[in-house]
């Protein structure tokens, strides 16, 4: 008969070499992949957006992240691909500078995977004359890299094929959101939206700011301008509880913006006040109270009509630079559960 000890030692013995047996791994254990991508494009528009565009070829630069096993294979289950604002870059989801911001690295944590791009006109990326990249021609642009995505027709690294993904969901940011919004109603082609502290519900600092960049417009060379003439303004209008160190280096190294986006942004929100209706797919809106452009995403969930399913999030003590805030956790947890809930998790 065995004795009692014996048992107990047995069974201490089975539970240490449960680890090197493998046991079930937590998501913060996964390794995580960063690899950069390139995209080829055409700079047209055949939105549903009246703009100007100059047809011509460019590359757009980005990466893809993710949990090193779902990222290896060749077909990715699901994915989400991301297009920051003006005024910011690439860096909006990626912010490494200060530890936690980083948000497509959290997001991997978690089971995500994500593709940031930097957009026509900025860092790394091809570079039109401004008066001729507008919210509509982004908007093809974005069609065409979630077609690219779906077929695996871009670079990763240095493969000229990357993974294809099965489900892909378009996020948009601040300007960005009008693109990814025409993106869904004049091309389709995405299982999901969307659209992060954007919409046609301005407040009065939306108007002025566009009034501002304009002006600066008129002696702009190369058809781009800083939309806040200072950092200060910059800091106002983007963050409202963030770390200084965030807002002093993000306020410091504000790109400038296209002309055309925002000379036509009437367009865009004629169009929105049409179209909107004809999107099916699910919609988020997301946006913080503290947002200095806008805050009020339900207003805008409301033009949604003919989707099924449009939540609308508003997030208290968030600024506009939504990721870089001190609420940033509280946005991954809301874009998480969402993301999750509508399987656009690495597993599908």
């Amino acid at each position: 008969m065995t004795s009692p000890y014996r048992l107990l030692l047995a069974a201490a013995l089975v539970a240490a070499t449960l680890p090197a047996l493998g046991g079930v791994a937590t998501a913060a254990e996964e390794p995580i992949t960063d690899q950069p991508v390139v995209f080829h494009v055409k700079n047209i528009n055949s939105s549903r957006v009246y703009c100007p565009a100059d047809n011509a070829a460019y590359d757009v630069v980005g990466h893809l992240t993710g949990p090193s096993s779902v990222v290896h294979r060749g077909r990715i289950a699901a994915a989400t691909l991301y297009v920051h604002g003006d005024a910011v870059d690439e860096s909006l989801w990626r912010y490494d500078k200060v530890p936690g911001y980083n948000y497509v690295a959290e997001m991997a944590k978690r089971g995500f995977v994500s593709v940031t791009i930097s957009r026509l006109g900025y860092t790394g990326s091809g570079k039109p004359n401004g008066n001729k990249v507008c919210l509509g021609s982004e908007a093809d642009v974005a069609h065409q890299i979630v077609v690219a995505l779906r077929h695996g027709s871009y670079n990763v690294g240095n493969a000229t094929h990357g993974p294809l993904m099965q489900k892909v969901a378009l996020a948009g940011h601040s300007a960005s959101g009008f693109a990814v919004m025409a993106e869904a109603y004049s091309f389709g082609g995405i299982d999901d939206l969307v659209v992060i502290g954007s919409g046609q519900f301005v407040k009065p600092r939306a108007p002025q700011a566009v009034f501002d960049q304009q002006t600066r417009c008129a002696s702009a060379a190369d058809g781009y301008a800083l939309i806040e003439a200072t950092g200060e303004q910059a800091a106002a209008d983007f963050f409202h509880d963030a770390d200084p160190a965030i807002v002093a280096d993000v306020t410091a190294h504000r790109p400038p913006d296209s002309c055309a986006g925002l000379m036509f942004i009437p367009s865009n929100i004629i169009s929105d006040s049409v179209f909107n209706r004809q999107v099916t797919v699910p919609v988020l809106l997301i946006t913080g109270d503290s947002d200095a452009f806008f805050d009020d995403p339900a207003q805008e969930a409301a033009l949604f009509t003919d989707s099924l399913d449009v939540k609308s999030v508003l997030l208290p003590n968030t600024g506009h630079a939504i990721t870089l805030g001190h609420s940033a956790p509280q946005f991954r947890d809301q874009m998480a559960a969402w993301l999750d809930e509508h399987g656009l998790d690495a597993g599908g």
